[in-house]
C-alpha cells in the first residue's frame, strides 16, 4: 500500500454521495457493474446504524411495527410488503415514468398511482393479501394512501410508520428487509432500496409491471434493470 512522507497510507476516501452517484462507464460490462455495486451496499449494510454513538437507528421503522428481535435472533419473525408511494411532483413524475416506460415496457402510470387493484394484482399471486402492507411516502399523493386504506381487501392490512419513528434511513432498512417491495421505477430512492434488497438476496421486487394479455400485472424488465444506465438514465 502507498505510504505518504507521514508514514500513513495513501487511502483514497469515497463519500456515500459519490458511491450513489457512481454510473457505469461504457467500457466496463454490466456485470462487473452490478457485482461492484452490490458488494459495495452489501458492505455498508454490515455496519449499518444501531442508535448507539449519536446516531438514529436504522431498524427504528421495523421495530415500531414488528417489535424488536429477541437478544438470540436478529431476525423479525414478519411476513410484509412495503410499497413505496412516490408521486415525483405530479407532471415532472409522469414524464420520467413515461421515460422508463418507453425504455423497459412498464405501465406508464401504474406506479404513480397505486391503484388497490395494481396492489392487489402484485400480492395476490403471491400470497401476501393476508400480510400487513406498509406504506412509506413523500406525502405528495395522500390521495393513494386512502384509496388503499379504503379498500375492503388493503384496507384492514395498511400500516403507517409511527410518527417519530419514520425517517428516510428507517423507511429505507424498513424497504429493504421487506418480504416484497413494491416501488416507483422512476424513483431514485425506489432505485437504491431495490439494488440493496438484490446486494442482500432479497427477491420480489416489484417496479417494472405491464399487464399482459389475460390482464395480470407481470414483469416487464428483471433486476439487472435498475443498473442498467440505458434504462435508467434520466430517473431523478
Amino acid at each position: 500500500m502507498p505510504q505518504t512522507e507521514d508514514g500513513w497510507a495513501d487511502i483514497a476516501v469515497v463519500t456515500g454521495k459519490e458511491l450513489f452517484s457512481y454510473t457505469q462507464r461504457p467500457d466496463v460490462p454490466l456485470s462487473d457493474y452490478i457485482a461492484t455495486q452490490t458488494f459495495a451496499l452489501r458492505t455498508l449494510f454490515l455496519n449499518y446504524n444501531d442508535g448507539n454513538r449519536n446516531t438514529r437507528d436504522m431498524c427504528s421503522g421495523v421495530r415500531s411495527l414488528f417489535g424488536g428481535a429477541d437478544e438470540e435472533s436478529s431476525e423479525v419473525d414478519s411476513l410484509y410488503t412495503v410499497i413505496h408511494s412516490r408521486h415525483l411532483e405530479g407532471e415532472a413524475g409522469v414524464k420520467l415514468l413515461g421515460y422508463v416506460a418507453h425504455t423497459t415496457g412498464c405501465d406508464k402510470t401504474a406506479a404513480l398511482h397505486m391503484e388497490p387493484e395494481y396492489v392487489k394484482g402484485i400480492l395476490g399471486p403471491l400470497g401476501m393479501l393476508s400480510h400487513p402492507i406498509v406504506l412509506i411516502h413523500d406525502g405528495e399523493n395522500s390521495e393513494a394512501i386512502e384509496r388503499l386504506r379504503n379498500d375492503p381487501v388493503t384496507g384492514p392490512l395498511v400500516e403507517l410508520v409511527p410518527e417519530g419513528a419514520g425517517w428516510l434511513g428507517g423507511d429505507i432498512a424498513l424497504a429493504a428487509t421487506a418480504s416484497v417491495f413494491i416501488g416507483n421505477p422512476a424513483s431514485t430512492l425506489s432505485m437504491l432500496i431495490t439494488k440493496i434488497r438484490l446486494s442482500l438476496g432479497f427477491a420480489h421486487n416489484e417496479l417494472f409491471k405491464a399487464k399482459d394479455e389475460e390482464g395480470n400485472w407481470k414483469t416487464v424488465c428483471g433486476d439487472h434493470c435498475v443498473f442498467d444506465n440505458t434504462v435508467m438514465f434520466q430517473c431523478a
